[in-house]
């Protein structure tokens, strides 16, 4: 009896031993330090992206659809934060250190690389943006490992959104939508047996024998609204537990209800307009303007987000816990030197603000507008006291015939200008060539060419060219000049910033071979420096 008791005591205190021990086993597995890992990356990627951000307007505009992307910008923060619900673990290893620090040295290069080849068309197809989760990536496998990064991938692959570029293809489609729209609204009013007619994107009717209608615009009906809600609804639905389906059922619910609201709001206007006039339904249109319409949405449905069987997860603070590292600070320091690097890295990408949606490369030219271009081009010109000679957009079929034309001829520049969808211009390249990229975003390329025991030294860039209010289209630019030292202008990083300098720099290595800081043209770099 005594040999049995004893032995039930000793199996109570294994138990107690063995519970305090899971107990201390948990609580040192909660000091994952994934908190104070989140906050340096969160740091970190706000330090890095602070250009990107503040080069971005702050508000979605109606007139831009592309101007959702900084809901995305912003959201990734959010997201960030929400990614907490993980199970991360941040500690030092040195083998995250040195393959997340090869991601970003990657990324500095790609960067580098788009500069000179993107050249402004960088700024406006937002390529700084469409980078973003490749600093990302480097800063999470620093601080998470490839673990943590493969836990986040959703968090990357959302980021690639902050670009409009990859979504440009379905933002083609804003004047079809517009189109669907009107009709739907034109309908709707025949449908009360309203006497109105419908031609394109106008509904027209008669009143008094004077024919007045209203215009059902791309403003009213922007697609850009529907991505920015999509955008803000996915890191939400990411923070909600629940199935995916009822997640895609949730973001889709919303996409819905402001499309019918925004019908709504239209044919209400449309009815205003008919019965009391249009002064009373612009006051109407503004009263009910599509940021209202969003946040209504918005809150609706995170109210009734538990329908949709989404609920947001309960947190437990003992996972937040700190386990004391001094090796710790490693990681934390590195990558915000990595930020603070990007920060200085970006803060020259500001080009022409040009939307992706005024840019084009196909458009139908005539004489009169490449007269235009090239009396504007002589305007610019007058200023260098140089004798031009206008070339225009003429065939040639190598450089043999502008070598001889230059020959003797030291005070003349001989400018090319041609619209790059129409170049027809072809010229044999040397091996010493040379790229720049300058403060507006624009790159120029410079070749030494041999003519006759001669040199002559050409200088190409690509710059954007206003047609209109709402249209750019791309312009060539080729200038040569006899190889004179008088003519030439130092390329330094005093004249363009250090971080363009450092960026063709780069970019010359790539390609071998060491920038020639005095193998620019002064005039080609007048001309190319200049914003419309």
């Amino acid at each position: 009896m005594k040999k049995h008791l004893k032995k039930n005591i000793k199996n109570i205190k294994i138990n107690k031993q063995q519970q305090k021990d899971s107990i201390k086993e948990q609580l040192d597995k909660a000091k994952n330090n994934k908190l104070i890992g989140m906050i340096a990356v969160l740091v970190a990627f706000a330090i890095g992206s602070y250009n990107i951000i503040t080069s971005t307007n702050l508000n979605i505009q109606d007139t831009n659809p592309t101007s959702y992307i900084i809901v995305v910008m912003l959201m990734i923060f959010l997201f960030l934060i929400f990614s907490l619900k993980e199970n991360l673990e941040f500690k030092f290893n040195l083998k995250n250190i040195i393959f997340g620090s090869s991601v970003f040295f990657s990324y500095i290069l790609i960067i580098s690389y788009l500069r000179i080849i993107s050249s402004f068309k960088f700024y406006i197809y937002r390529f700084d943006a469409l980078l973003l989760p490749l600093f990302l990536s480097s800063l999470i496998i620093i601080i998470f490992g490839i673990g943590g990064f493969k836990k986040l991938k959703s968090v990357i692959i959302y980021s690639m959104f902050a670009s409009p570029l990859i979504l440009i293809p379905l933002i083609s489609f804003n004047s079809l939508f517009t189109l669907i729209n009107a009709q739907i609204i034109y309908h709707f009013l025949r449908l009360l047996q309203i006497p109105v007619s419908n031609s394109g994107l106008v509904i027209s009717s008669l009143f008094n024998h004077t024919t007045t209608g209203i215009t059902i615009s791309k403003t009213c009906t922007d697609i850009g609204a529907f991505l920015a809600l999509i955008m803000f609804l996915i890191p939400v639905s990411y923070l909600f537990k629940g199935k995916l389906k009822n997640k895609i059922i949730w973001i889709s619910s919303g996409i819905i209800l402001l499309f019918i609201f925004n019908i709504i709001r239209m044919f209400s206007i449309a009815l205003i307009w008919f019965y009391y006039g249009i002064v009373n339904a612009l006051i109407l249109f503004h009263a009910l303007a599509g940021p209202i319409l969003f946040y209504i949405i918005i809150i609706i449905l995170i109210l009734f987000s538990y329908k949709f069987k989404l609920y947001i997860p309960k947190i437990n603070l003992r996972y937040f816990k700190i386990k004391y590292d001094f090796y710790l600070l490693i990681p934390i320091i590195l990558i915000l030197i990595f930020g603070l690097f990007n920060l200085f890295f970006l803060s020259n990408h500001i080009s022409q603000k040009i939307s992706p949606t005024q840019f084009t490369n196909y458009i139908s030219l005539n004489n009169s507008l490449n007269i235009t271009l090239n009396l504007e081009t002589m305007n610019n010109l007058k200023y260098t006291n140089k004798n031009i000679t206008q070339l225009g957009a003429v065939k040639l079929n190598n450089i043999t015939g502008l070598s001889y034309a230059l020959k003797n001829k030291t005070n003349n520049a001989f400018i090319f200008v041609s619209l790059q969808n129409n170049k027809n211009f072809v010229f044999n390249k040397s091996n010493q060539t040379f790229y720049y990229v300058l403060n507006d975003g624009v790159s120029i390329s410079s070749y030494i060419i041999k003519y006759n025991n001669s040199s002559i030294i050409l200088n190409e860039f690509i710059k954007p060219y206003k047609i209109n209010n709402n249209t750019y289209i791309p312009v060539d630019f080729i200038i040569l000049e006899n190889y004179n030292a008088s003519l030439l202008c130092e390329f330094n990083y005093n004249n363009i910033g250090l971080q363009n300098y450092f960026e063709s720099e780069i970019f010359n290595l790539i390609k071998y071979h060491h920038i020639n800081k005095e193998q620019i043209l002064c005039l080609g770099y007048k001309i190319a420096n200049e914003t419309d």
